[in-house]
């Protein structure tokens, strides 16, 4: 199934995922102003205004790429890289992989960042990280 105009549906990965200083709300713990979204949305902090999901900007886009389906959150950084966040309780899976895979086509660069105890990076076919 493919969304024409992607919204967040049920996916509150954002909310739970990222790190915001201004709440003092640590990454991977669920934000205490998320209730199936976000109850402060329009006076939420600039860290979360300027968060900007690729999910959700893109248009045509299969569900299962979903940050809650796919369990990784991508963010178009600048022009040439992806950068996004594992879930930390779950493993790259294929959907990611093939995605990964059409972003360095694409001529981008992806970075996957495992948010678990032990942080790992994932970079798009041959990328380093330096």
């Amino acid at each position: 199934m493919i969304e024409e105009k992607n919204k967040c549906g049920e996916c509150t990965m954002c909310c739970e995922l990222l790190y915001i200083k201004s709440l003092n709300k640590p990454a991977n713990v669920m934000c205490t102003f998320c209730d199936k979204g976000c109850t402060i949305h329009g006076s939420h902090p600039k860290e979360c205004q300027d968060f900007k999901c690729a999910y959700y900007q893109m248009e045509n886009v299969h569900i299962d790429l979903r940050p809650d389906n796919c369990k990784v959150i991508f963010e178009k950084i600048s022009e040439h890289i992806f950068f996004g966040t594992l879930h930390p309780k779950y493993q790259l899976n294929e959907v990611v992989a093939k995605q990964i895979k059409e972003f360095g086509n694409q001529g981008f660069s992806t970075i996957i960042a495992a948010t678990g105890r032990k942080p790992s990076l994932f970079l798009a076919d041959g990328h380093t990280q330096d």
